[in-house]
Order: C-alpha cells, then sequence, then structure tokens
C-alpha cells in the first residue's frame, strides 16, 4: 500500500492474485487495478483481499472454494467485491481457500473452503459457501496479556465439542 491509498504487488499471478487483470507472474510491482482508498491488505497463496476506506471489501484471484465471496467459484484477476459486507474493519486471507472478515459490530464472517471447519460455522456439511457467513459460536479468551495477544494466541477449532487446540507462538497443546 502506497501513502496515496492505492496498492501494488509482484509475485505469483496464477490465479489473478495481484489483481492487474493478468494471470502472470510479475517481478516488479505493478498497481492492482481501479482500487484507491485501500486501508488494509490481506494476501493468500493465491487470493488477496482489498479493505477500503467505506468499510467494503474487495477480492482477486483463486476462487475454487468461493473465497472471494462474491457468490461465485469463477477466478478473478481485477478485484470485485465481496457480496453484502459493509462496515468492515479487519480482513484475513486463508492459504487453504478461505476468507474472514470483523465487521465494526464486533461480528466476524466467512466464505470459501470449509472442509476442515475453517469457517467456524459449526456444520460439517457445508464445505464451501462463496458468500460470507456470521460466525456465530464464537469464544472468547479472557485474561490475555498483550505480549499472548501480540504472539498470536488462537483456540481452534472453534467452537468445539471434542478435541481442540490452543496455539500460543510455537506452542500448540491439544486438549479434550
Amino acid at each position: 500500500m502506497k501513502n496515496d491509498s492505492t496498492v501494488w504487488a509482484c509475485g505469483s499471478n496464477g490465479s489473478g492474485q495481484l489483481g492487474d487483470g493478468t494471470n502472470t507472474g510479475k517481478t516488479s510491482p505493478v498497481q492492482v487495478n481501479s482500487l484507491t482508498g485501500i486501508v488494509a491488505v490481506a494476501a493468500a497463496a493465491s487470493h488477496s483481499l482489498f479493505l477500503k476506506n467505506d468499510g467494503t471489501v474487495w477480492a482477486c484471484g483463486s476462487n475454487g472454494w468461493g473465497q472471494l465471496g462474491d457468490g461465485t467459484t469463477t477466478n478473478r484477476n481485477t478485484p470485485v467485491q465481496v457480496s453484502g459486507l459493509t462496515g468492515i474493519t479487519a480482513v484475513a486471507a486463508g492459504d487453504f481457500g478461505h476468507s474472514l472478515f470483523l465487521k465494526n459490530d464486533g461480528t466476524v464472517w466467512a466464505c470459501g473452503r470449509n472442509v476442515s471447519g475453517q469457517l467456524g460455522i459449526g456444520a460439517a456439511d457445508i464445505i464451501q459457501h462463496p458468500i460470507p457467513m456470521q460466525v456465530t459460536s464464537l469464544c472468547t479468551a479472557l485474561g490475555l496479556t498483550e505480549q499472548q495477544q501480540e504472539n498470536g494466541f488462537q483456540i481452534y477449532p472453534n467452537p468445539t465439542t471434542g478435541q481442540f487446540t490452543i496455539a500460543l507462538g510455537s506452542i500448540n497443546k491439544k486438549l479434550k
């Protein structure tokens, strides 16, 4: 992101994840097509998410699981708007074909691949979802120190009824 709120990208581009209208890798930065007002970017192995200053999200790249959230499973080499989301304050792109969105009301939304439960929607029978849906059964970890929060404290899968993992930095502990 440049200080003029444009976005530039380089690297692998086989699925259009650079958003420049091509599927050709770039060794020098190219501007992501038609995007200005960008305040945050999230990138995974083959898709990219762009949060605009108006709270909308735009996405490009691989979309075989619906991770771009545009209601399709069609790859996009230019950014498309994620369907039905406004008031977004943070975005995350998962390397296994999913995307997560935090709204200004504190709710979390997810789309894309769910074969391992990565959407957190509590439904193992939904293996993909190409339109963002709200994650409803979130747990809250209380009493974390600032250092623990910075080190990426995680509980997963979330929600859980069986085995789960607590991850803190490079330490993982499985619990039942």
